[in-house]
């Protein structure tokens, strides 16, 4: 369900408390050029001040943090989403573009995987190498200055003592470790709401805060927008166990009851369900989180049932089904400009939750702040494709395949290409039943090699798109 105002909700800018709302006070008329500004769902610190983009002028979208005190950004994940947990629901602000060393796994820089490295990430050297834990349930990570890059045999360990040669590379020994206290820790609260979702809320140590998503008061477990089998976007569980994600463990002899299971180095405990995962589109069912294991279940290369300790992993015994209508439905509101609004997820008709989306309020699409041709920032459309291929023999027009599965469903209606430099945005104007490819021979017929479905566009001016502007408190 969505619901679309031009009005702000009463009290919910920032004051004393961190997005309370005056459940007392009528939603206020917008001024006169129709501007609601959504009000923020962030807070900068004495020391983390926040980087945001200020889409049309009245819409603030929290991007990340930059540490006053280092000097630095810095992030709660990395670029590829690892997040920097441990114990339980706290994390670590750190510098952007850490190298990562797993413990007891590694890489390491000697035969006998003693000598602890990181690989040198692909950006380039890293300041600082983080050492994660095998279960951040239980221990924080520690982080070490990284010593400089050097191209030499790395080695692996398989967590049992053993140690195998990984080839060489670029990799960075671990230096001193950094004291405790270098960086900000922030800590989950909750923070309520006018019905059963509260809101989960990243509090730092400095006094800096982000809501981050919604906690169900009446399953006290943290939750995320999602949806569910029946087509439902509910508040679904934000920390499970899986079935299906990953390698298949089992919780029996004969390898028959499966387990759930969750990596033990980024896993935010407490777990509160298991997913089972259906298809390859993240979907699925869950059911009651069961009894903890210390010893699993799983088939070797010639198919037979072994065991052995769950080493690296939180393995767990299956609970009861948990039908899909004990979640809560999710409500969505949209407030902004004329040109772009901020979606919030919420609950029946009360204030929003948290954040999502921002809608390019033209085109009624998401959007999202790219870096356009003339270096101005715009909310671009967020469906992202390759528009490397052509509708025509002639290899002009240009078109884009999109494989079917979780995205057989017909495109919004414009699109960006992210892969060409500088981002371009196209119109979707028919479905194809062919493409073409530019060749050394010259334009060529082009089929995909998995079941795709085809589309001419057109490009259009980015000037039409929502501007926006990058700042920092």
């Amino acid at each position: 369900m969505q619901r679309v105002i031009g009005r702000a909700i009463a009290g919910c800018i920032l004051a004393s408390s961190f997005l309370a709302c005056d459940r007392d006070t009528a939603l206020p008329i917008a001024d006169d050029a129709g501007v609601v500004a959504p009000p923020r769902d962030f807070k900068s610190g004495t020391r983390l001040r926040a980087r945001y983009h200020v889409v049309d002028g009245a819409v603030d979208v929290f991007i990340g943090w930059h540490d006053a005190q280092l000097g630095m950004d810095c992030a709660f994940e990395d670029e590829n989403g690892a997040a920097s947990v441990g114990p339980g629901a706290s994390s670590y602000c750190f510098p952007a573009g850490l190298a990562r060393h797993r413990e007891k796994t590694g890489p390491f820089l000697d035969a006998a995987c003693t000598v602890r490295a990181a690989l040198t990430p692909m950006t380039g050297p890293a300041t600082h190498v983080l050492v994660e834990p095998n279960n951040a349930c239980t221990t924080a990570p520690v982080v070490h200055v990284a010593r400089p890059p050097v191209v030499r045999g790395v080695f692996t360990g398989d967590g049992k003592g053993g140690c195998t040669s990984a080839g060489f590379t670029s990799a960075q020994a671990l230096g001193d470790m950094v004291p405790e206290g270098t960086f900000v820790r922030v800590v989950e609260e909750t923070e309520a709401r006018a019905s059963r979702m509260a809101a989960r809320v990243q509090v730092g140590d400095d006094g800096s805060r982000h809501v981050v998503g919604g906690f169900d008061l009446a399953r006290a477990e943290p939750s995320r927008v999602g949806t569910t089998p029946d087509g439902v976007s509910r508040w679904l569980p934000a920390r499970t166990a899986f079935v299906g994600g990953g390698e298949l463990l089992f919780s029996d002899a004969a390898c028959s009851v499966s387990a759930g299971s969750k990596i033990g180095r980024t896993a935010t405990c407490p777990l509160s369900a298991t997913l089972f995962l259906e298809g390859t589109c993240g979907m699925g069912s869950y059911v009651a989180l069961g009894e903890p294991l210390t010893t699993v279940f799983r088939r070797d290369a010639e198919g037979a049932c072994v065991s052995g300790p769950a080493l690296d992993v939180l393995a767990f015994q299956l609970g009861a089904p948990i039908p899909a209508d004990e979640y809560a439905p999710v409500v969505s509101t949209e407030i902004g400009t004329s040109r772009a609004r901020r979606r919030g997820a919420g609950t029946s008709t009360d204030a929003p939750v948290a954040w999502t989306a921002i809608v390019d309020a033209t085109t009624n699409e998401p959007c999202e702040v790219v870096t356009t041709k003339d270096g101005t920032l715009r909310c671009l459309p967020a469906s992202s494709v390759i528009a490397a291929f052509f509708a025509d023999a002639d290899c002009t027009s240009p078109a884009f395949a999109r494989p079917m599965g979780c995205e057989d469903k017909a495109p919004p209606r414009f699109v960006r290409d992210s892969f060409e430099a500088p981002v371009k945005a196209y119109e979707t104007v028919r479905e194809l039943d062919a493409i073409y490819e530019r060749t050394e021979m010259g334009c060529a017929p082009f089929a995909p090699s998995v079941p795709s479905r085809i589309y001419e566009v057109r490009e259009v001016d980015v000037s039409s798109f929502p501007p926006a502007v990058l700042k920092q408190d």
